[in-house]
């Protein structure tokens, strides 16, 4: 198999490179196997919380991101303002830097080797030729299109800075969609990147990652854990790590997935999917929860509770009797490392057995 980047091998890394590869990809190290029958339990756990809602529900799935999962436990006010669609306009620059941080990046990978502005201009004008809302922002001159296309050189540089080149053995992925059916609900993530695949010895060896721009912060886990739920309810088979990297400062969240991390991500499902049904349904009223997301709300300039800076994060508020736990798992077992070539254990590009590839 032909190696990215001219002959790449992990002595070429920068400090900040070494330490993506070595402790989250942790590129060479043994993986967990999962316990069978996993997958299945956490799907039944979130068909069962939400049976009793399909009366109320009858005209098929109840579709939820991690934006409504997010939104309706954080204020079920502003995710009532966001059912009615996004305003209308231009694409806000800082938006549009993201649309295309994610596209050039995915260019650099297949494309390697040229500037970074390059892939940044390439994956702007996509973006204008493909998007009504960031052509708008494109054709509004030479001073929004500075903004987009610094804003996504900056981000674009930091990720290729922090994270060594992605080995094709790794199968790497970018934006891949992923959708699961649990009773009524169906849910659907995004994450930016994906590295492994499913295997079918029950070995996880998936690393789901999301990029932001800024700091971390606590919904991010939340988030992360989510993709990971998605992908386990996707394939049969939890991913090893999923974790949201911040580009600003090169962190990522705790990247590791249990059982009960699973189970939580589940109940959170089942709590959103409750209160969203609720909501839609104009069986009770919305709870409205000052907090940092007013700033983004585009009802906030008359809500009777928004405050600047926000209050402390109300917990999820889900009527309807308590749903019980899923019972506690002991940790994944470790998994010894498998000598023979392998394309999903994520192999080190710097061993004979990268260099040989897959096949």
């Amino acid at each position: 198999m032909q190696l990215m980047n001219d002959g790449f091998s992990a002595p070429r890394l920068t400090a900040t490179q070494r330490r993506v590869f070595d402790e989250l990809l942790a590129v060479g190290a043994a993986r967990p196997t999962a316990p069978p029958g996993l997958a299945d339990e956490l799907r039944q756990t979130i068909a069962d919380g939400v049976a009793d809602l399909a009366p109320a529900w009858p005209d098929g799935p109840l579709y939820l991101t991690k934006g409504s999962i997010a939104s309706v436990l954080a204020c079920e006010g502003r995710y009532l303002a966001e059912q009615e669609g996004p305003p209308a306009g231009a694409t806000p620059p800082p938006v549009a830097a993201g649309i295309v941080t994610h596209r050039a990046i995915q260019l650099a990978h297949t494309h390697p080797g040229r500037p970074v502005e390059e892939y940044v201009r390439a994956a702007a004008l996509g973006a204008a030729g493909e998007n009504a809302e960031f052509a708008a922002l494109w054709d509004d001159g030479i001073a929004a299109q500075s903004d987009v296309l610094a804003g996504a050189v900056s981000r674009v540089t930091a990720f290729l800075d922090s994270w060594p080149p992605l080995d094709a053995a790794w199968s790497p992925r970018f934006e891949e969609s992923l959708a699961a059916r649990a009773g009524l609900i169906r849910l659907h993530a995004r994450p930016d990147l994906i590295l492994g695949r499913p295997r079918p010895d029950g070995r996880r060896t998936m690393l789901l990652v999301d990029l932001k721009s800024g700091r971390l912060r606590e919904e991010h886990h939340q988030e992360a854990q989510l993709y990971a739920l998605v992908c386990t309810l996707r394939h049969g088979l939890p991913p090893w790590r999923s974790a949201v990297f911040s580009l600003a400062d090169g962190e990522w969240t705790d990247p590791r997935v249990s059982p009960d991390s699973l189970a939580a991500a589940a109940r959170r499902v089942v709590a959103a999917a409750r209160a969203a049904v609720q909501l839609k349904t104009e069986s009770r009223p919305a709870a409205l929860s000052p907090g940092e997301w007013c700033r983004r709300c585009p009802r906030s300039p008359a809500c009777p509770a928004a405050a600047p800076g926000g209050g402390p994060r109300p917990a999820p508020s889900a009527e309807g009797p308590p749903r019980p736990p899923v019972p506690a798992r002991q940790p994944f077992p470790e998994a010894a490392p498998d000598a023979r070539d392998d394309p999903y254990a994520l192999p080190d590009p710097a061993t004979p057995q990268a260099a040989r590839g897959a096949g």
